[in-house]
């Protein structure tokens, strides 16, 4: 398939599954500019054998009957489309392989594609042994996760223009909360010891949430969009967004937002996010996106209480 072949197909897909309100507010021109430039990235990683050969060398000692091509993005042809796939690890983690549907012109909407799909992508991905498939969908679909043990939900992308965020009224808190711009890490340990406390306590964060690094954190301090949050005069945590854009979501992306374990669970969250969102600067078109995994039901409480809208979610589901 030639690049302006895959372009048309690709966009067509990408227009009708983007949200209602991101097409209704991005001009048509930067939408198109935005799917294409992705949909770019995608072609070429089907063709750019440097890019596979990198993936083969950090990867050959889990998968050692691999080879480099085996690291391409796949066009591949179904009974109900065409897709395009690549292999992945959940977490980065060698033991967890998966075969993700990058792009795909039909919905999978019953038990009976996920099951032929499964079988289908097990054997053309044979050498790597997946685990699991994942796939987008740009609606939660709730009835597949709770009625089947084998599909899980993932990650839930959710976003909204600042300008629209900006005009909602911060909640009052009974708790004296102030935001200020974070100058440097010295709170660094703090953090990422109360963090491995998360981690220790209960084992159910561990595939959701990854310790954000110190170097992320100080490009956020470049950026001045990492902010120190204090709570009656105490420090209790950080909350911090990065400039950056994925396909149509353009923005500020949120990288982190933690509180000190004493803090949590008191409802101060929504008002936090909310502080934080005036203290962006405005530009038009911009967003505040990111994503959070599907069971961590307060965070997306959260997201959704200061006016984030779902985009889409990655479905799991186990290849039997």
């Amino acid at each position: 398939m030639t690049l302006q072949d895959f372009l048309i197909k690709g966009q067509k897909i990408e227009l009708e599954n983007c949200p209602k309100f991101i097409k209704e507010q991005l001009p048509k021109d930067t939408l198109n500019k935005c799917i294409s430039k992705h949909l770019v990235d995608i072609y070429e990683y089907t063709k750019n054998i440097d890019f596979a050969t990198k993936n083969y060398k950090y990867c050959k000692k889990a998968v050692p009957n691999s080879k480099p091509k085996d690291y391409l993005f796949r066009n591949l042809e179904t009974p109900f489309g065409i897709l395009v796939s690549s292999i992945r690890y959940m977490g980065g983690d060698l033991t967890k392989p998966f075969v993700f549907i990058v792009l795909k012109n039909f919905e999978i909407n019953s038990i009976e594609k996920i099951e032929w799909l499964s079988s289908f992508l097990n054997e053309e991905y044979k050498v790597f042994s997946p685990k699991r498939i994942a796939w987008h969908t740009n609606k939660i679909q709730e009835d597949f996760i709770n009625n089947h043990s084998f599909i899980n939900g993932d990650m839930v992308y959710v976003a909204e223009f600042l300008d629209y965020l900006k005009t909602e009224k911060i909640i009052v808190s009974d708790r004296k909360i102030k935001l200020k711009i974070a100058e440097n890490t010295n709170w660094y340990k703090q953090y990422k010891t109360a963090y491995n406390l998360l981690f220790e306590k209960d084992n159910f964060y561990n595939e959701m949430i990854q310790i954000t690094t110190e170097a992320t954190f100080k490009e956020m301090i470049q950026h001045k969009t990492l902010f120190e949050i204090v709570i009656d005069n105490e420090w209790a945590g950080i909350i911090g967004v990065m400039p950056e854009n994925d396909k149509y979501l353009s923005g500020y992306c949120v990288y982190e937002e933690f509180l000190l374990e004493k803090f949590r669970g008191k409802g101060m969250a929504k008002h936090i996010q909310q502080k934080m969102i005036h203290l962006l600067p405005s530009s038009p078109n911009k967003m505040v996106y990111g994503t959070i995994h599907y069971n961590n039901k307060s965070s997306l409480k959260t997201a959704l209480g200061v006016g984030r809208k779902v985009c889409e979610m990655i479905i799991l589901a186990d290849v039997k």
